[in-house]
């Protein structure tokens, strides 16, 4: 593990750039914003090709349909039991040696997978988090507010070493994701899954921020949160 403050270089080689990877996004009636997440996933300057897996956690909406609609490979779940058990499915199903997981309301920026990849090599890491850019996808007062409070956070301090994961762009490698036995579903409504998780993958190999590693977000507004 490089030391605290030490940043990874980017756009370095190493033997993990090429690595077949999967992205995974649970989804619960996403179809506003999960459009325009794909796309950004398919603008993405990575080879070889990326697979993308969308786990429909029972949306009531059009998720699946715009899923479909971009080739994505899509995972219709009958019931809707949360992101954890969203992402658990997703994983099941991958076949590619590295998953990385967003949420359906991001977007990434063209080299995003490609320093995930990388950074999980150069910070001898067992997982990788990346972070919020200052600009959300969305507009108005409160979601730049947070967007900012969100990077000031990451920013603020020379920490690498996270407790828990970060599933709003996390790296993990499949057999790593498979030995710890993945998400456990502590309670639905409860946001920890996480931070257990994280906990688990700790107890293997760290749990690394790497901050050349970044997407937007499409943050809430003052009126719905």
């Amino acid at each position: 593990l490089r030391a605290a403050g030490e940043a990874a270089p980017r756009g370095s080689t190493n033997t993990m750039a090429t690595r077949t990877l999967r992205v995974i996004i649970p989804a619960h009636n996403a179809a506003a914003t999960l459009r325009a997440c794909i796309a950004s996933i398919r603008a993405s300057r990575y080879e070889p090709a990326v697979e993308v897996i969308v786990v429909d956690d029972a949306s009531t909406d059009d998720t699946a349909a715009v899923a479909e609609s971009l080739s994505c490979v899509v995972i219709r779940r009958r019931g809707n039991g949360g992101p954890a058990v969203a992402r658990n499915a997703g994983a099941k199903a991958a076949t590619g040696e590295v998953l990385l997981f967003v949420d359906a309301d991001t977007e990434m920026l063209p080299d995003t997978i490609a320093e995930a990849v990388a950074a999980l090599s150069q910070w001898c890491a067992g997982a990788v988090v990346g972070m919020y850019e200052p600009e959300p996808v969305n507009r108005g007062f409160f979601p730049r507010y947070y967007a900012y409070l969100k990077y000031h956070a990451y920013t603020c301090s020379s920490t690498t070493r996270l407790l828990g994961f970060g599933a709003h762009c996390g790296a993990i490698p499949k057999r790593l994701f498979d030995q710890v036995g993945g998400y456990r579903s502590i309670a639905w409504g409860v946001d920890v899954e996480n931070e257990e998780f994280g906990r688990r993958i700790n107890e293997v190999q760290p749990v690394v921020l790497a901050r050349s590693v970044r997407v937007r977000h499409h943050f809430p507004t003052f009126r719905k949160l």
